[in-house]
């Protein structure tokens, strides 16, 4: 298997390699040095932890995704939805959509 990564900045798809990361001390963990060279990562950079059903996916942190984000938490919370309660309605909505869009099943 082939694990290069190539840059991210090409409209590419990359290889997508999975990597064992051990959780250390405090909770800290180690970002193998393929995956810190292909995002740019050094000491201090940011990342984001998104729960997605039963796993967690670390993401490197974006000036933009953060602003996005917060416009986000913002527009719910002006209709009075926390970001928890969006993320737990997102299966009934996705539902509803497809069967909008494509019928009953």
């Amino acid at each position: 298997m082939n694990h290069n990564m190539k840059n991210s900045s090409t409209s590419e798809p990359r290889e997508r390699v999975i990597a064992p990361i051990c959780v250390g001390e405090h909770g800290l963990i180690t970002v193998p040095p393929r995956y810190r060279r292909a995002h740019g990562l050094g000491k201090g950079s940011r990342m984001l932890a998104v729960e997605v059903a039963d796993g967690l996916v670390l993401i490197p942190s974006d000036d933009a995704l953060e602003r996005l984000s917060e416009r986000l938490q913002t527009a719910l919370a002006r209709h009075g939805v926390t970001a928890d309660q969006a993320v737990r309605n997102l299966d009934k909505i996705r539902r509803r959509r497809f069967q909008r869009r494509h019928g009953p099943r």
